[in-house]
């Protein structure tokens, strides 16, 4: 396998500068929103210059929905994770698989708590875009019980809006506060959710 050729010296500088705007940019954004936020305390906190800035981001607004955006992609995929790993969903894993994506996602959200504040306030002004967890639920909980693997006495919905509730409900009450750990807190969660998806099928 070839060696990758190493970064031009003024490629590796732009790709570091704009990595130090980001983390600025975000706790900027997290403190004071996109009305407050300044481009000139991001780039002072940086310890660079507007011209920086305006390299790597049009505008400030620009910078916001660049990083919104972003992140919700990741948070997108974390969730739906949960089904679409190689490991086959039964009847006899469904506390293991809910645990898994629980933990999942539980640990993109704690991976920068300034990103999550600014994210998650973000989505809540903007329900249309949480609206998008309710979707991946709602279509893999239906694909579970078009497998068999769950009942079908509850609707998939439903089961999507338990799920949501639940994980944003222990979230809050647990890692926003920094009490526990993703994993701690998913085997907290999966059970609670596995009882009603137990209940989703008949006697």
């Amino acid at each position: 396998m070839p060696a990758k050729e190493p970064l031009h010296p003024q490629t590796r500088r732009h790709l570091v500068n704009s990595d130090r705007l980001r983390c600025s940019a975000i706790k900027e954004f997290a403190l004071y929103g996109l009305t407050g936020a300044k481009v000139s305390n991001i780039v002072a906190n940086a310890e660079l210059t507007q011209p920086s800035f305006y390299r790597v981001w049009p505008s400030k607004e620009a910078a916001y929905h660049d990083i919104i955006e972003n992140t919700a992609e990741t948070w997108y995929s974390a969730a739906a994770s949960m089904f679409h790993q190689d490991v086959a969903w039964t009847a006899e894993n469904l506390l293991e698989r809910i645990e898994y994506g629980i933990n999942t996602l539980f640990t993109a959200l704690t991976e920068n708590m300034d990103l999550t504040t600014l994210v998650i306030r973000h989505q809540l002004n903007n329900p249309a875009e949480r609206d998008t967890y309710l979707a991946i639920y709602d279509q893999g909980f239906d694909d579970l019980q078009q497998d068999g693997i769950i009942g079908q006495d509850i609707p998939s919905e439903v089961l999507a809006q338990a799920y949501l509730a639940l994980t944003e409900r222990f979230f809050v009450a647990r890692l926003l506060n920094g009490q526990g750990s993703p994993l701690a807190v998913s085997r907290e969660v999966a059970p609670l959710m596995v009882g009603i998806l137990n209940s989703a099928t008949s006697g």
